[in-house]
């Protein structure tokens, strides 16, 4: 697998890595990082088919396994050899694997919007469907800004993003940074690191060491449910509920994000 595009904010001697969640990129971490504490210095890969990544085609080099190589890798190559571990949504995902097979290499987990994965396979079949669908979609978008523009705001409208209802400016600035990305790569991505190909690690949940915290929106009711049913389940792990947010907590509310945010990794 080809390595991945890092961006690095600040200049602290407090090492984090930042993930980003599907269609996003390592940049949209910089406002948090410039915020959160002197004392952090993000690490912010842009994943694979994201941002300035340039994975080749084929879904292997986009499974997580080889994503997680090539994070180690980043890390090794940054003189890293553990550290706390944020991720937002399919970052999110990355990140539970990342500290679940490797708890040597995560201090502390923040989980933002984000699942353990799928462990009906009826539902993995239904997911299956539905990734290799927008997959489909987003090939045909190749060399096609207006089209692809016109799938962001459609995605935007999907039930998980309600809560940008009513903020239109917030929504159009989400389609505008969502344009740096190639829908070819998208694709990729959905099928090798989308819910339906990752493995189900509810039952690993209690291999996790480390101090883990979920951050999820009061008005995501989808992972607002998985929160607490994890939170339940598993009474080490903090669950945050951020009030008045949905799906993207870090973009929503990024002053209350970074207020809980920093007294977790600074407990």
């Amino acid at each position: 697998m080809s390595s991945l595009y890092w961006r690095e904010f600040g200049h602290g001697e407090t090492p984090v890595l930042f993930l980003h969640g599907f269609m996003g990129s390592g940049e949209e971490w910089r406002l948090i990082i410039e915020a959160v504490d002197p004392r952090v210095r993000g690490l912010c890969p842009d994943l694979p088919g994201h941002g300035r990544t340039h994975t080749p085609k084929g879904k292997e080099g986009y499974a997580i396994e080889p994503c997680m190589e090539a994070l180690l890798r980043g890390l090794d190559a940054r003189g890293v050899d553990r550290c706390p571990v944020v991720g937002y949504s399919m970052g999110g995902r990355v990140a539970l694997q990342l500290a679940i097979r490797h708890p040597d290499r995560v201090q502390r987990l923040v989980l933002e919007s984000a699942s353990p994965g799928i462990e009906d396979e009826a539902q993995r079949a239904v997911r299956r469907a539905r990734d290799e669908q927008m997959a489909e979609e987003l090939r045909a978008l190749k060399d096609d800004r207006e089209g692809f523009r016109k799938f962001l705001e459609k995605w935007y409208r999907h039930p998980l993003f309600d809560s940008l209802e009513g903020r239109p400016e917030l929504r159009a600035t989400l389609v505008e940074t969502r344009l740096d990305n190639r829908p070819e790569g998208l694709a990729e991505s959905v099928l090798g690191m989308g819910a339906a190909a990752q493995s189900s690690l509810w039952n690993s949940l209690d291999a996790l060491t480390c101090p883990t915290l979920l951050i999820v929106g009061t008005l995501d009711r989808k992972y607002r449910q998985i929160g607490e049913q994890i939170s339940e389940s598993h009474p080490s792990i903090a669950l945050y509920e951020m009030n008045e947010c949905g799906h993207n907590v870090h973009i929503e509310n990024p002053a209350a994000y970074v207020t809980v945010l920093r007294q977790f990794l600074f407990a």
